[in-house]
């Protein structure tokens, strides 16, 4: 027994030091450069930092980010790197050797900074405007115009974009852009001009066809506020009641049987608007306070084949849908029961009633005739043939 006993620590023995001779053959540890001093922490503008090592021999250093650049001055390695235009950070690895022994240090960027101080869409009225708009950026910021009216330039002093819009004499509603970028974003800031008392309310002409098939076209003066449209008419100005709505550029006329002033030797003058074929307007002379029919319109810019421009507005139906309003009746009564026995008469009818105010005028026409000329109207009801009118032989007052 005692035999056995000996031999089991026997072969213990060896197997310890048969491990031990074998982790001592292939173990040999790697040495190590002493890091004496690291400056690699960047802000998103990129420069320059060193790191500096203790040690003998020749250093060299290396690394796979092609946006950080070495150089060597003795034990330092001057570390330079790229502008980061990226939103976000980002690392890399620097590998330093001498003299068998070797070292890792980390370069670490700061991603960019981007925020805009203010709005990227402005509304302007028509007069001349300078705005002023922060940035805050740890790229360079370049800005440049996209309308001929716009100026846009970059305060470095201020980090603002400057923005100066000309003032507006187009008659209508115009808008334009300014691009700008710092890093990788880019972006667009909108400025709109447009004023609705100058460029909507004011001096307008009031075209309409004389007949149904839209054969002939008539305009007269007009003048538009926030309340009514007077139409000059012969020696007289009849004014409509009118609503406006500003934001939708929109506006209705009425309501039915709107007193709209004496003319001629009439004693009083109501609006009345109806539809051929509808129970409102016969014959009989029959009219009806319930109906309350307005007739509605939206301000638009017109550009005509020839280049000219125009404010038109055309009315439209409101409260049928089965079929369009497309004629104004001024009829006379004798008082203002509106009733059909106080009918004194039909003073006129208004077909495809439209305004317009020409921004540019054809040339060797006078403003007027330009209005009745150089605007089509929408021919809603009426056939392809009429449709197709020419107003070379347009009546023109």
């Amino acid at each position: 027994m005692k035999k056995v006993f000996s031999l089991i620590v026997l072969l213990a023995a060896v197997t310890m030091f048969t491990a031990c001779s074998s982790d001592d053959a292939t173990y040999t540890p790697t040495p190590k450069l002493e890091i004496a001093n690291a400056d690699l922490m960047f802000e998103a503008e990129g420069g320059t930092g060193s790191v500096t090592v203790n040690g003998t021999g020749a250093l060299t250093a290396e690394t796979t980010s092609q946006w950080v650049s070495l150089s060597f001055s003795g034990n330092t390695v001057n570390v330079t790197v790229d502008e980061n235009v990226e939103l976000s950070g980002r690392s890399a690895t620097i590998t330093l050797k001498a003299d068998g022994a070797e070292a890792q240090v980390s370069v670490t960027q700061k991603g960019s900074v981007y925020g805009l101080g203010g709005e990227t869409s402005y509304s302007l009225d028509d007069a001349k405007k300078t705005l002023r708009i922060g940035v805050v950026h740890t790229s360079a910021v370049t800005v440049k115009s996209l309308a001929d009216w716009i100026t846009a330039s970059f305060d470095e002093e201020k980090d603002q974009i400057v923005i100066v819009a000309s003032a507006n004499d187009s008659g209508w509603r115009r808008t334009g852009q300014v691009a700008f970028q710092t890093g990788i974003v880019q972006d667009t800031i909108t400025i709109s001009q447009f004023d609705f008392d100058t460029d909507v309310l004011g001096e307008f002409y009031f075209v309409y066809a004389t007949s149904s098939a839209g054969s002939t076209w008539n305009a007269y003066p007009a003048t538009l506020t926030r309340t009514g449209l007077a139409i000059e008419i012969d020696d007289d100005v009849l004014t409509i009641p009118v609503t406006v709505d500003e934001d939708a550029l929109s506006l209705s006329a009425g309501p039915n049987g709107a007193d709209l002033g004496t003319y001629m030797d009439y004693t009083t003058r109501l609006l009345y608007l109806f539809r051929y074929g509808n129970a409102l307007y016969n014959s009989g002379y029959t009219y009806s306070y319930s109906t309350g029919v307005y007739s509605t319109g939206v301000f638009d810019l017109y550009e005509g084949e020839d280049g000219s421009t125009s404010v038109v507005l055309e009315f439209d139906a409101s409260v049928y849908s089965d079929n369009d309003l497309y004629a104004w009746r001024f009829t006379a009564f004798e008082d203002d029961q509106f009733v059909s026995a106080s009918v004194v008469g039909n003073v006129g009818t208004f077909y495809y009633p439209s305004l317009k105010r020409p921004l540019t005028e054809a040339a060797a026409e006078s403003p007027r005739k330009a209005a009745a000329r150089s605007f089509t109207p929408r021919m809603r009801n009426v056939s392809k043939a009429s449709a197709n009118l020419s107003f070379s032989d347009a009546v023109v007052k």
